[in-house]
């Protein structure tokens, strides 16, 4: 089912107050997006600033505090596939190539083109690129479907290199990439010394293939594994809960997965305004996904990949 789906006249009836949601919802904030992307890159530098004068023994807390905001910047980027960091597209465009896109060796466009299929043919096998295909026993526990997808190499390779494994990518694309590294690491090398940069590109990508890539795979986990296929409501749930592991999984209000599937024209930073709108509509209400915790709990998003899990086997 295509997001045009939802958003068509059958589906308008059931909300009658769609129209003033969705206007009242859509006008990103420039200042507030700029002012979460300094900080990811500023708390980026003071991490490895930190590491650079304590030594490696806080290198733990520092690949963690890295791949989480890895993580954050990828929701942006996520946000600017849909045009959703400022009004005008060029500057949503300019400050996902310039800030976000090769740091995580992303192309925007290609991830534009492949998340538009992701919501276009939802829990479709074969068309959707987010689909999780694993083969889950009846008893097992929530981790094990997580460790499938964890260990799953092509998995591992997109989270560590994004896109550059993908032979889609063109040569100018990978130019383009490689010449924004070298313009950073060259900065850094410059005010702090070469050992400074190696460690930095180091440290980028060991949170890349590590805590970045734990939290990529639970989040995706998600946003639609245990659930139901055909349709939006079914298939698609939100996270919303107040505990630290919200920030921790879902930076950037990522949890709001089936707000976003409902309205993706709604920026990150209104999409928990924009739940608790919908939630008093009766009808989202009664037919909504919502879990209220990651681990425990009765709604724990975990417990649904257990009793579920089956239903995301590809055919």
């Amino acid at each position: 089912m295509s997001v045009t789906d939802v958003r068509g006249s059958g589906h308008r009836s059931a909300f009658p107050d769609w129209d003033t949601i969705h206007h009242a919802m859509t006008s990103p904030d420039v200042i507030h997006v700029v002012v979460d992307i300094v900080f990811d890159w500023m708390s980026i530098t003071a991490a490895m600033l930190i590491l650079h004068r304590l030594g490696w023994w806080s290198s733990p807390a520092i690949v963690a505090w890295v791949g989480n905001r890895q993580r954050a910047l990828g929701n942006l980027l996520h946000d600017a596939a849909h045009r959703n960091l400022a009004r005008s597209c060029r500057l949503n465009d300019a400050l996902a190539r310039l800030f976000i896109e090769p740091a995580l060796f992303n192309s925007l466009a290609l991830y534009r083109e492949l998340h538009a299929r992701h919501h276009a043919w939802l829990g479709d096998p074969a068309r959707d690129p987010d689909y999780i295909a694993v083969r889950p026993n009846p008893a097992d526990r929530w981790w094990q479907p997580f460790f499938k997808v964890l260990l799953a190499p092509a998995a591992w390779l997109s989270s560590t290199f994004g896109h550059l494994h993908l032979s889609r990518l063109s040569w100018m694309q990978r130019f383009g990439m490689v010449g924004w590294w070298a313009a950073v690491l060259g900065a850094v090398a410059l005010v702090w010394g070469v050992h400074a940069a190696a460690l930095f590109f180091g440290i980028w990508m060991l949170a890349r293939a590590t805590v970045f890539h734990a939290i990529t795979t639970f989040r995706e986990l998600c946003d639609h594994f245990g659930l139901e296929q055909g349709g939006i409501f079914g298939y698609t749930r939100d996270v919303s809960s107040r505990s630290l592991w919200r920030r921790i999984i879902h930076p950037r209000n990522n949890g709001y997965h089936l707000t976003h599937h409902l309205m993706p024209s709604i920026p990150y930073h209104r999409l928990a305004h924009a739940q608790r709108e919908l939630l008093a509509l009766p009808v989202f209400a009664g037919a909504a996904r919502v879990c209220h915790a990651y681990f425990s709990g009765a709604d724990a998003a975990v417990r649904e990949w257990e009793v579920h899990g089956g239903d995301n086997v590809a055919a």
